[in-house]
Formats: structure tokens, sequence, C-alpha cells
């Protein structure tokens, strides 16, 4: 019925056209003005509408086949080219460069000391991580912002990050392990030396060179009773505060944690070391680590916070003498390089579910693509073994 109705239809309207080519149009009575071809402006061709297509997400993560460790070095002041030569103490500033370099090429490269204690083991694909702290801040030699706000180049920090802007595969991170009562910085005959000094502690703290405690007076906490002990974490603490907020900064202090070393590498008594495991910061941070130094080349390096050799309160610094920087030289393939794996894709919602994540190395160490080892994301430690993967830190 549809059918025949539409034949009719069709046929009603080729009637109506053969009327229309026979017939005269009558004049139109109103005047129209056409606009000429060339003038019309033509009309953009239709756009063709396709739905949002999902981006696939894939996530690169460190893998450790080997277990990971990473040497300390502990510097402390830098000696103009002047000296004779180089000492643990005092590093001459073309032989820090010719460190740095060394360092460099032998694959190393800066990672932070907290995030190192966290569980943050990421670290480039065939680099190996390495720590950097300095004691006994601050020197002016250690650093001395120029004009620019920049450090200068004639200072141990200066030469760090000119270093890494240079290197940016070796990096700019830093713990610096400040007295801030035991000696003033820069120019004491100044006024302002004191400003000088908080504006270069905020640059530190801008720029990935945390600053944490080394007591206020570099005090032998050997020969410190308990009160004494907590006297001089407490101070430090305290005057590092008052010096970023005489200079507006007190947005940093959330920043700081709560770290110390150990001037000369001596441990209180008992109840001295209870009071030092104990302390917590003005925030209310508890101690986070506790860091000992020790002039042997092949003293011990740190292992990663997972393994049952790991001592947060006693981990262990190397003073970076010229033959400490040499050994780590020679002896680079002694320290595993990171290797790395592509997750996905992935569901980015599901990004902080543990184990989500655990099931997504599974299934990439199960399909061989990724191979099994330590797995270090976000804080997060997997051990992915080849029949299973499991959380192992925190």
């Amino acid at each position: 019925m549809q059918r025949k109705f539409a034949v009719i239809l069709l046929a009603l309207s080729l009637t109506a056209s053969a009327c229309q080519a026979s017939t005269p149009i009558p004049a139109a009575t109103d005047t129209v003005t056409s606009i000429p071809i060339a003038t019309q402006t033509p009309l953009p061709p239709p756009t063709p509408t396709s739905l949002p297509t999902e981006v696939p997400y894939y996530l690169n993560v460190t893998v450790w086949t080997e277990e990971p460790r990473v040497p300390m070095l502990a510097y402390h002041q830098m000696a103009p080219d002047i000296s004779e030569y180089s000492t643990g103490h005092k590093v001459r500033a073309s032989d820090l460069r010719a460190q740095l370099e060394g360092l460099n090429e032998a694959g190393f490269t800066l990672v932070a000391a907290q995030d190192w204690i966290n569980g943050n083991l990421s670290v480039p694909r065939g680099r190996r991580p390495l720590i950097i702290s300095m004691d006994d801040l601050f020197f002016n030699n250690q650093i001395t912002l120029g004009a620019d706000g920049v450090p200068t180049t004639d200072t141990s920090i200066g030469i760090f990050w000119q270093f890494a802007q240079e290197r940016p595969e070796f990096g700019f991170r830093l713990a610096l392990f400040a007295s801030l009562g035991d000696k003033l910085y820069a120019e004491p005959d100044y006024p302002d030396w004191d400003e000088k000094l908080g504006r270069a502690i905020a640059w530190c703290l801008d720029h990935g060179a945390e600053v944490y405690n080394h007591t206020y007076s570099h005090s032998r906490l050997d020969l410190t009773d308990p009160p004494g002990v907590k006297s001089e974490l407490r101070k430090n603490d305290l005057y590092l505060r008052e010096l970023l907020t005489m200079i507006g900064r007190e947005d940093l202090i959330p920043k700081l944690g709560n770290m110390l070393a150990l001037p000369y590498g001596h441990s209180p008594d008992a109840n001295g070391t209870y009071v030092m495991q104990h302390y917590a910061n003005p925030e209310g941070l508890a101690m986070q680590a506790i860091y000992v130094i020790d002039n042997n080349e092949r003293a011990g390096f740190v292992p990663p916070p997972y393994s049952s050799r790991f001592d947060r309160f006693n981990i262990p610094r190397i003073a970076a003498r010229p033959v400490t920087v040499q050994y780590l030289l020679d002896h680079k393939d002694d320290f595993p390089a990171a290797e790395s794996c592509q997750l996905g894709p992935l569901d980015p919602v599901r990004l902080a579910d543990k184990n989500y994540i655990a099931a997504q190395i599974e299934l990439m160490t199960g399909a061989e693509r990724c191979p099994t080892g330590i797995y270090a994301l976000n804080g997060w430690i997997f051990d992915a073994r080849a029949d299973s993967t499991a959380l192992i830190f925190p």
C-alpha cells in the first residue's frame, strides 16, 4: 500500500513540473536585487562528527634486577685552587668539577636522601643512584648568591648547580646538614649577614637541596647529656625557621624534614640516643633518619629501605676524600644500574590501587614483556618473581 502511494505522488510531481515548464510565470510586482555569485561568501565544508577516542595510558617504572644500593658521599667545604691538594674536609674547585665529570661518566645520577629512605628508588634507565650530602653548613665557600640570585661558581653548591645545568642526567639533589649556631655566614661585619643566610637557605629549598640538622653548635653528642642533645637539635630547628620567617619565606617550613647527621660521627650514650631517636621537629614530625660517617672508602653503602640490613638510625656515609671518589669510579660495576618497564594500557583512575598495580606488573612479567625483579613506583616497592608479585614496602 505504501509503495502504491509513493508511485502516485511521483506521478503527480512529474505532472506539476511539466505544467510549470509550459505555463509562463507572471511578472513579479516587487523588485528583487540578487547578489552576484562572485561576491557571495562560500559556506565552510561540513565538519565530520566523530566520537572522542580515549588515549591509552602507559607508565614507565624503574626495575632493579639486582638489589640496589647507593653510595652516600659526605662533602664539607670547598677550597680555592691555590690549595696544594684536596682532602676529605676541603675539596679544591677544579677537583670537585673533575669528580663530578667522572661520576657522571660512570653512570651515577643524584637522588634525594629523603626519597631513598621513603622508598622512591626511581632512577633513569641505565643510571646508578648516588646521594651527596654536605656537612657544616653554612660557609660562604659552600654557597653565596650572586646579583642574579644564583649561587656563584666559586662555591661548591654553585659548582653542583652549574654542572647539573650542563649535565641534566646527573641532576641536582643535595642533603645539607647545617650547624646554624656554629658560625656566622658570609660577611659577619655587615648587619645583613643573617638575611643573606636566609636567602641562601631559601634558594636551596627551592631547588632540591634539602636542609637538615647537624646540631646547633656542632656538638660532640657523646659528651652531651640527654637534655643537651634535645637542646642542640631544637635550637638548630628553631633558628632555621626564624631565618626563613625573617625573609618572608614561611611557605618553605612545611618542606623541612627531620634528619640528623652526627657531628664527628659520634653518638650519645644510651639515654641520649633514646632522646635523639625520639626527637620530633617543631611541626611534630618524628625523626626520619640518622646518618653516621666513615673515612674508609670501602665503608658500608645504603641498602634499600625494604632490606633487613637497612637501619634508618644508622645510615652509613663515606667522607668524600679523593681516594673515595676514585674507588667509586673504579668499582662502578659493583653498583647495579636501573632498568625500566612500561606498564599499560592502564586505567588512570586505579593508579592509587596497589593491588591493581601489582596485577599489572604480574601481567607484564608473566608475558615476559618485562623482567622479574624489584619494581619501584610512587614510593611503593614490589617484588616481582616468576610466579607472583607482592608489595614489600612500605
